[in-house]
């Protein structure tokens, strides 16, 4: 007898189990919300794998239920990892001291599914993006 409750308290645990989440070295630093856009921080600084940041992206992208834009920005530190001085939406702009430690941006727009992730080889001010699209 003991052994069937053992058993079925063993099934009913085992398919109640959550997903395990993947761990990613991306170092979370802060989020911002203005009206129904949201920006998030983080910060990396190692040798970006472009396969690894993509399904970050891709499950971040997933995660997000509610609102407009939604935006991840990695720096290659924390303590550059800093907001727009702008509203969100416009980035930021040509605000040297920021650019020069971003490393990626992941932009979402959640109502007409816009959906790209902007890397850069050195940071957004001196390198070239590389634009790829995240489904």
């Amino acid at each position: 007898m003991n052994l069937r409750l053992l058993l079925a308290l063993t099934a009913v645990f085992s398919c109640g189990q959550p997903q395990p989440v993947n761990n990613y070295p991306y170092q979370y630093v802060e989020t911002k919300q203005e009206e129904n856009n949201e920006m998030l921080l983080f910060a990396y600084n190692d040798s970006i794998n472009p396969a690894t940041l993509q399904q970050f992206c891709k499950e971040k992208k997933d995660s997000f239920k509610s609102g407009f834009f939604h935006f991840i920005v990695i720096f290659d530190k924390k303590e550059n990892a800093v907001f727009p001085k702008n509203p969100l939406t416009a980035m930021y702009g040509m605000d040297k001291d920021a650019l020069m430690h971003i490393r990626a941006i992941y932009t979402f727009n959640k109502l007409n599914g816009y959906s790209k992730l902007t890397m850069y080889e050195k940071n957004a001010y001196e390198s070239a993006p590389v634009v790829t699209d995240i489904h």
